[in-house]
């Protein structure tokens, strides 16, 4: 961020950093503050969307925020069972049925 300015080519990703509702508000707001350009609210808007999913899920796996982002940062280095049953895990929090009976 520059002058209250994210850049485009900038590699922070402010979604790494948002752990609640209330953060995500907060951020929301602060971009609205310093009167952030349209790419740089669309950015905004992306990361905020991306962590209230987070949420979403976290809460219904039962894991922190902080907890299922680990797992996905390491889910490269998972054995194949275990990313299968992490990716399955969050399949079902999200509500959405295997398209294989067996599963």
């Amino acid at each position: 961020m520059v002058n209250g300015k994210i850049e485009e080519d900038d590699k922070f990703d402010p979604a790494e950093f948002l752990y609640s509702e209330h953060e995500i508000k907060d951020f929301l707001n602060e971009a609205l503050e310093i009167k952030c350009g349209p790419k740089s609210l669309a950015r905004c808007i992306d990361a905020a969307i991306r962590v209230k999913g987070m949420l979403d899920i976290s809460a219904k796996m039962g894991v922190s925020v902080e907890n299922l982002y680990a797992q996905v940062r390491n889910c490269q280095n998972l054995t194949p069972a275990k990313a299968i049953e992490l990716v399955k895990n969050m399949r079902d929090a999200l509500g959405m049925e295997s398209k294989q009976a067996n599963e």
